[in-house]
């Protein structure tokens, strides 16, 4: 049985740029989906992103990262 890698987050580059992360708003935009199921999105606990206060970041690596993985296995993705 193959292990799962966990992710290693970078903090040190991740606040350093708008490159390496991309906010909720971005995210939506990417997926072609609307603002609140974004939002939903991030609620879950599969999903790649941090919250800091108020403000929902997602690890660009880790969002590409679950997406392709969510492809292989042909999860639909119901939030």
């Amino acid at each position: 049985m193959e292990m799962k890698k966990k992710y290693q987050y970078n903090t040190q580059t991740a606040f350093a740029g708008s490159d390496s992360t991309m906010k909720v708003k971005e995210m939506a935009k990417e997926l072609g989906i609307g603002l609140i199921t974004a939002y939903e999105l991030t609620k879950r606990k599969d999903f790649p992103s941090i919250r800091i206060g108020n403000r929902i970041i997602i690890p660009k690596e880790a969002f590409y990262k679950w997406l392709n993985e969510a492809a292989v296995k042909g999860d639909a993705l119901n939030v």
